[in-house]
């Protein structure tokens, strides 16, 4: 939008003319600013997804002791029944 604003100000205006270099003053921030902003939108998904393995890494090992429990129950129980 900025762009668009920016090239209409080049038909009337020379690129020095103050209010063009304002303008593209503006538009390098945004730009920055939508860096950073989609820098930080990875680190947090990076984070996201990271916590997601760690919670799903500790449930596969909760899983595996309770069925490591259950088989030693069911042995049990079969020590008994016979």
């Amino acid at each position: 939008m900025l762009e668009a604003e920016r090239e209409r100000m080049l038909k009337r205006l020379k690129p020095a003319h103050p209010k063009v270099r304002q303008l593209e003053s503006r538009i390098a921030e945004d730009r920055n600013h939508l860096t950073v902003l989609k820098s930080q939108q990875r680190d947090h998904r990076n984070d996201q997804i990271a916590s997601i393995d760690r919670e799903r890494a500790a449930l596969e090992e909760e899983v595996e002791q309770k069925q490591a429990h259950l088989e030693d129950l069911n042995k049990n129980l079969s020590k008994y029944q016979t």
